[in-house]
């Protein structure tokens, strides 16, 4: 469906305006959702000079990923991230995440999910005394909720998203370029050691721990410059950006040995993906009834193979692995990295687990 620019037009002349007057940048946010195929990379590399390394089938593994920012840039909320799998193997062991998680058995995004996420977060907002603007898209998912304090919730007008939401104007694909960028560079790193592995294969083993990380990490690297540009090309300006020169989204270079219009395309290839539901009768009155009765959580671990428990490395090998890291960053002259691996190395050391030694364990019994 085309965007409708008349109504996106008259929204930033006659709505924004007065929005922009009683709220400060720091206080006007905007939060969306996207889907993520996490295990799909671009068709092919370059990074072998023998060969072309093929992606080979196109991973549709997705996740959910709603993420919220404010004018500024200045707060980038944690992303909320919906899988399928409430109890995935690869979570074993991980005491938080650097995320919100949540999961059903479609990874949407649904009215429950997005009342709690707001809900909690006015909490939170009330105990700083803070009032803040939240717009959103009117998507199925994005009921009103009752009673929020110190969130004024407001939809964006319809079919306008694409040309006035903020994260619609770059965000979300910096995000998204930025977390492949990860991946295909943790694929060739593999790769190297191993070349005679395929490329789809270690990109299948991506888990959704992994996943989660590496989005976090992604996200983590958005400058707040890149999401005020962002804000201003979607029409949120105030008088005093009037003259102010507003750069272009920066570009995500390529993986090394990838192609970078290749990698440009491929990087919206999961935009349509769906995020929510049409809202049938039961939604409405499970929204009603505070229950989530009909898109229930998954109690059973991921089938997928890729999501088999990781074996733990031990202490040991986890020693080992700083100090070869250490003698890397030290014969390159890194010597700031290197500092930072022997801190590392300290810390395991001295939570390493350890029995007392006796002065009799150092002579031998004739």
């Amino acid at each position: 469906m085309d965007a409708d620019t008349d109504s996106a037009e008259k929204w930033l002349s006659d709505t924004l305006p007065d929005l922009l007057r009683e709220y400060d940048p720091d206080n006007i946010y905007n939060a969306d959702e996207t889907g993520l195929y996490f295990r799909a990379t671009p068709d092919r590399t370059h990074a072998h000079a023998s060969e072309a390394v093929s992606g080979g089938k196109k991973s549709k593994e997705r996740i959910t990923v709603l993420a919220c920012t404010n004018m500024s840039g200045t707060d980038k909320k944690k992303l909320f991230v919906i899988g399928k799998s409430k109890n995935p193997r690869c979570f074993k062991n991980i005491t938080s995440l650097p995320v919100d998680y949540r999961a059903n058995k479609n990874a949407w995004m649904t009215s429950d999910l997005f009342i709690e996420w707001l809900v909690e977060w006015d909490r939170s907002l009330q105990l700083k005394k803070r009032k803040i603007l939240l717009l959103v898209d009117n998507c199925p998912a994005h009921p009103t909720p009752p009673s929020l304090k110190s969130i004024k919730l407001m939809f964006l007008p319809p079919n306008t998203t694409s040309i006035i939401q903020p994260l619609d104007q770059g965000i979300i694909k910096c995000l998204k370029q930025l977390y492949r960028k990860s991946l295909c560079e943790s694929i060739l790193s593999k790769l190297e050691s191993n070349p005679a592995e395929k490329a789809d294969k270690l990109a299948r083993q991506t888990t959704l721990l992994d996943a989660i990380i590496n989005c976090a990490s992604a996200w983590q690297k958005i400058t707040s410059a890149t999401i005020s540009n962002c804000f201003r090309k979607g029409g949120f300006t105030v008088a005093s950006d009037d003259d102010v020169y507003v750069e272009e989204v920066p570009v995500i270079p390529a993986p090394q040995g990838y192609n970078q219009d290749m990698f440009e395309e491929f990087s919206p290839q999961d935009e349509n993906a769906e995020l929510t539901a049409e809202l049938q009768d039961a939604d409405i009155v499970a929204a009603v009834r505070g229950t989530n009765e009909t898109t229930p959580e998954s109690d059973n671990d991921d089938d997928d193979d890729a999501e088999a428990e990781v074996c733990k490395p031990s202490i040991t090998e986890a020693l080992k692995s700083c100090e070869t890291l250490m003698d890397f960053f030290k014969l390159n002259g890194d010597l700031d990295r290197y500092q930072k691996i022997q801190n590392l190395l300290s810390d395991i050391i001295s939570t390493r687990p350890s029995k007392q030694s006796r002065l009799t364990n150092f002579f031998v019994r004739n």
